[in-house]
């Protein structure tokens, strides 16, 4: 899957031979047309949830609130939240944060990869640059990159939306 992208100038993802997206493997890998190419290029897969859009706030799956709190966030009252692995990080000081338990750690020698519970039904992937000390079990205060959220409508198709203006913060702010 995304070893391929290494080897094109542009590439065709297709799915029961309908073709997808067409275009260079970043820009697929970055801004997928729909949850089919979020989820099916990059390893591990782009993390997936529903939400419901109210106001300023994210609620995933019904569960955990995340908010914006500069804006309204102009989209549709139901949509599928993208994140890739690599912009959920583990909180710098002083930082606002949510709070989420550690269900499974792979340490891959020159990368960690640390599943947590997003919510009840859904567990949602971290992919940390070196050997990380995290055990199973264990809460951590995470944050989002939220320039890199990408929203799908409920349908998976991509939504136009600039969010990169936006601050978000979540439970447990410090």
């Amino acid at each position: 899957m995304f070893e391929a992208m290494t080897m094109a100038d542009r590439m065709m993802v297709l799915h029961e031979e309908i073709s997808q997206q067409i275009g260079v493997p970043l820009d697929v890998y970055n801004h997928p047309n729909n949850t089919f190419v979020a989820s099916f290029i990059g390893f591990p897969p782009m993390n997936l949830v529903e939400a419901k859009v109210s106001e300023n706030t994210l609620f995933l799956n019904y569960e955990r609130a995340i908010r914006f709190s500069n804006s309204s966030l102009l989209l549709p009252e139901q949509v599928i939240v993208g994140v890739r692995p690599e912009h959920i990080h583990l909180v710098p000081s002083q930082d606002e944060y949510f709070i989420a338990t550690v269900v499974n750690v792979e340490i891959l020698g020159t990368e960690t990869l640390v599943t947590f519970q997003l919510t009840k039904r859904t567990h949602w992937i971290a992919r940390w640059n070196g050997q990380w000390n995290i055990q199973v079990g264990e809460r951590i205060p995470l944050v989002i990159d939220e320039a890199n959220i990408v929203f799908f409508d409920d349908h998976g198709f991509r939504l136009p939306y600039p969010i990169s203006s936006h601050t978000m913060s979540g439970e447990g702010k410090r």
